[in-house]
């Protein structure tokens, strides 16, 4: 490990690439229905209609654009499309 980074390279524990930080990133960490809201959204659907078609409020696809977010750890519609694009 030493050597590694005595010639410029990062060292990282073992168990980084496992951490529970990461882990949450993880598109599949989320619910089934946070997945399928993130699909809607990377469509390019509004809040109005991913709510019309599944038939629940657009507060209620608010509040489960916010907790997505947080679980993936961006701050905004298109930086979550582009997690799940990324994930694909």
């Amino acid at each position: 490990a030493l050597n590694a980074v005595a010639r410029g390279m990062m060292f990282l524990p073992g168990d980084w690439l496992n951490s529970t930080e990461l882990e949450s990133r993880d598109i599949k960490a989320l619910s089934a229905r946070q997945r399928e809201i993130l699909q809607m959204l990377a469509a390019g659907e509004s809040n109005k209609q991913i709510g019309r078609a599944l038939n629940i409020s657009t507060g209620t696809v608010k509040a489960h654009l916010e907790s997505l977010y947080r679980r993936l750890d961006v701050k905004n519609r298109t930086q979550a499309a582009m997690m799940l694009n990324e994930s694909n």
